[in-house]
């Protein structure tokens, strides 16, 4: 399932203006570029370029979508449990790196 399809109903993605936000995908865009760059390439301005956008959309276009997927975490991530660690810290060690977990 795409995750925009499972943030699309989030309420930071509704509003009561007479002007409709963005679609998702849109606004995920952003998103995934910013997280994907480094440097430079992460500045708001540098993003605000590359979509056509303001500096301020581009803030709100994160945000919106970062309290979206953060909100649906539950069933995609949770930390690894013991058992889980110590074969991590086994795999890692076998590589060269003592006492991790990743």
């Amino acid at each position: 399932m795409k995750l925009c399809d499972l943030i699309r109903c989030n309420q930071v993605f509704q509003n009561n203006s007479n002007n409709a936000q963005h679609p998702v995908e849109e606004q995920m865009m952003a998103t995934l570029k910013r997280l994907s760059c480094f440097g430079n390439g992460a500045s708001v301005g540098m993003l605000a370029r590359f979509f056509q956008i303001g500096k301020g959309t581009v803030k709100l276009y994160i945000n919106h979508c970062i309290i979206a997927t953060i909100a649906i975490q539950g069933p995609f991530l949770s930390w690894p449990n013991a058992e889980a660690c110590q074969e991590l810290s086994d795999e890692y060690e076998d590589q060269g790196f003592k006492v991790c977990v990743g």
